[in-house]
């Protein structure tokens, strides 16, 4: 079944800043979507035919792209570098070093627009081959990504992300010389916790940092210019920023999006994102989980014959578990609140 997308929350929570004085967004300006050269398909990372049934695309990831004009470089610099001016923040894990000042597109009217744009959407959803919407989380649908001033501690992102699609986005200008580039491993998941020694959810973290990888399978893309970037179902894919080899103010802005075809699972990966720096986040799951048990009984009211019983005992129970897996996020909550008390 194909869900409906939701709308941007209509009241922005007080905790996030808001930027002023940032450019407005105009897709005419801004947007330079030239399609990619290559799609990398999941079979050839090496998953197989029932994990690539289980997925809403057969896309991996794509060459590098051309998405921002140099207009629009500048206004995303611009808004960027307000954010990079803000309280610096990593996330709770202490191995963190990378800046993610998550919830952009609370703070910023353009990092909002741009990462919901319904040019992108539909650009991406072309080579994704399935609808996508903007992602229901407003926390996983936009984010920018800065490297910390230490070179040493750019060594440590290999992960796979916590939602299911997105762009990554370079902001700042490519330096071949010092490294920066973007990587990824060509394989799955399965062998990245075997080849490394570890449990399949330690890849989903924030960090991730793994190391002993193959080296003939580990892919750089470098960008022609800052506005270029790769697209991706980026948990399934083990990627990271290549490590400085000296200090640069490297920057990428992520739009994620999530798949309108609910009859797959959820990959949310909330055991990780509940621990993210941004003041609403939790919120968002649940209402997250609402939009997908509303998506179950509207697709049973809408679609589903009378004489499907079994139709409609599907969508029930679809649409009950989600609703269970709210209410005992809730319960969690709430205890944690009782325990700091």
């Amino acid at each position: 079944m194909i869900a409906a997308g939701i709308n941007f929350p209509n009241r922005i929570p007080e905790s996030y800043p808001r930027l002023v004085r940032e450019p407005a967004f105009d897709p005419s300006k801004h947007l330079a979507l030239e399609r990619p050269d290559r799609l990398i398909t999941l079979e050839e990372f090496g998953y197989d035919e029932a994990t690539r049934a289980r997925c809403p695309s057969q896309i991996a990831i794509t060459s590098a792209f051309r998405i921002l004009t140099d207009e629009g470089v500048a206004a995303l610099r611009e808004v960027g570098e307000q954010f990079r001016r803000q309280e610096q923040k990593t996330e709770g894990n202490p191995r963190a070093a990378y800046v993610k000042p998550r919830g952009s597109a609370y703070s910023s009217k353009f990092a909002r627009d741009l990462s919901r744009s319904p040019d992108l959407l539909a650009f991406v959803s072309e080579i994704a081959g399935a609808p996508l919407a903007p992602h229901t989380m407003p926390t996983l649908g936009a984010s920018f990504v800065y490297a910390p001033p230490q070179a040493e501690k750019t060594n440590q992102g290999w992960h796979m992300d916590s939602l299911g699609f997105d762009c990554v986005i370079m902001v700042s200008g490519p330096d071949d010389g010092n490294g920066g580039g973007f990587q990824y491993f060509q394989g799955t998941l399965q062998e990245v916790a075997r080849i490394c020694g570890v449990a399949e959810h330690e890849i989903r973290t924030s960090v991730g940092k793994l190391g002993n990888l193959p080296a003939d399978r580990i892919h750089t893309m470098t960008y022609r210019k800052a506005g270029y970037g790769a697209f991706m179902q980026g948990n399934m894919v083990l990627h990271r920023g290549e490590p400085l080899r000296r200090p640069a103010a490297r920057s990428v802005f992520v739009p994620g999006f999530i798949a309108l075809a609910l009859d797959y699972p959820d990959v949310t990966n909330w055991r990780e994102v509940r621990n993210w720096n941004s003041p609403s986040v939790k919120a968002e799951y649940l209402r997250h989980k609402a939009w997908r048990a509303a998506s179950f009984l509207q697709d049973l009211i809408e679609t589903q014959p009378f004489d499907d019983r079994e139709g409609y005992r599907a969508r029930l129970q679809q649409a009950a578990q989600e609703i269970e897996e709210a209410v005992a996020e809730l319960g969690a909550q709430s205890r944690a609140a009782a325990a700091a008390e």
